[in-house]
């Protein structure tokens, strides 16, 4: 392998001449892990071979360590960002650049020059610039190749623990396939996931099997915070780390929830009439901060739309409700069974802010009943 060339690519080279199924499920849970190592070595991150046009795959790579690097505050320096980044990438993304000392200034595509150059990240900046920022990726029609306007943000208290993912009914083998590949090991015994996140570990109690290979549901507990003391790792408060990080280990706790409690649907046991009760249940809790941006994303590219009308957890078309969380159609509380393939006008598919099926799926329903 060439010095220049990013472990990550590599692998995923390696992965597409791979035959053997067990190899490729290998070498898919092993570019996730380098491209977090990437995240944590800047200098490499935006290594690119020279002379020639980077290829998909090294774009890919960098655009996960770029995004990876939110967890360690990642900057580099302008000299460094100015050369390597290149340009289709940097212009579809809001940089920060250190102007004075502590002094940051965000701007879409081209940073003004400065120190150090990162990533904007919306944990850093207050209400009406995260607005403002929207407005223009919407108003543009950028399609971010990371979710960053749109992206969500989590406070957690001043606590060590927090229970805003607890209850939830989730499907085990969904649950540890995404937690393998975003870094989670699991504590059967105790009964945890936990991720370590630098001199910071979050663990969040999960209430069922966690060993390899495990089936079955379970229910989700609280998420806690610690961090390293010398050999030890102790009890914290989230207002003691670093705010992106917080918001990106809770952003990585709903994911997980949100993906293992849909996963509940595919089970056979809880298809028809069951389906419809699970989805009822989750339907009645509060929407995560992923479903509050999947709602500002569409009521900015839904504007216009004849009898589209938004309330706290549904968009309304008609006497029809879509849920934000689930995409679940009812008419007047009754579940409706809908196919939304055939009957979406190809003029009225709609540009998306972001990449996201169930933001797809949401848009073109809704559109669907519109017309």
């Amino acid at each position: 392998m060439m010095a220049s060339t990013p472990r990550p690519v590599a692998l995923r080279a390696a992965r597409t001449a791979a035959r053997h199924a067990g190899l490729v499920k290998k070498l898919d849970r092993l570019a996730p892990v380098a491209e977090q190592g990437l995240a944590r070595r800047p200098a490499i991150a935006l290594r690119l071979p020279a002379g020639a046009a980077p290829t998909r795959a090294q774009l890919t790579t960098m655009t996960h360590a770029l995004e990876g690097g939110y967890l360690g505050d990642v900057s580099f320096p302008w000299e460094r960002w100015h050369a390597d980044v290149p340009g289709d990438l940097a212009a579809r993304l809001i940089w920060e650049a250190e102007t004075a000392p502590g002094r940051w200034e965000a701007a879409l595509g081209a940073p003004p020059r400065g120190g150090r150059v990162r990533l904007w990240h919306p944990a850093r900046a207050g209400a009406a610039e995260r607005a403002a920022w929207r407005d223009t990726v919407v108003e543009r029609r950028l399609t971010q190749p990371v979710r960053q306007a749109f992206r969500g943000h989590y406070p957690a208290g001043d606590g060590t623990a927090t229970d805003m993912f607890g209850g939830y009914p989730v499907a085990i083998r969904p649950l540890l396939g995404v937690a393998v590949r975003d870094g989670w090991r699991g504590e059967h015994g105790a009964g945890l996931l936990r991720r370590d996140l630098g001199r910071w570990r979050v663990a969040f109690a999960v209430d069922g099997p966690l060993h390899r290979g495990a089936a079955g549901f379970g229910f989700t507990g609280a998420l806690h915070l610690q961090h390293r003391d010398g050999g030890q790792w102790c009890p914290a408060r989230f207002t003691d780390a670093p705010p992106v990080l917080v918001s990106e280990a809770l952003r990585s706790v709903e994911l997980l929830v949100s993906v293992a409690a849909f996963g509940l649907d595919d089970d056979p046991q809880l298809r028809d009439d069951a389906r419809w009760q699970t989805l009822t249940r989750l339907a009645d809790r509060p929407l995560g901060e992923t479903d509050r941006m999947r709602r500002a994303a569409l009521r900015r590219i839904l504007a216009g739309v004849d009898g589209v009308s938004f309330g706290d957890r549904h968009v309304h078309v008609g006497a029809y409700a879509v849920h934000l969380a689930t995409a679940r159609v009812t008419r007047d509380g009754d579940p409706v069974t809908t196919d939304v393939r055939h009957r979406v006008p190809a003029s009225a598919v709609p540009w998306l802010p972001y990449d996201e099926h169930l933001l797809e799926r949401v848009a073109h329903t809704v559109l669907a009943l519109a017309h």
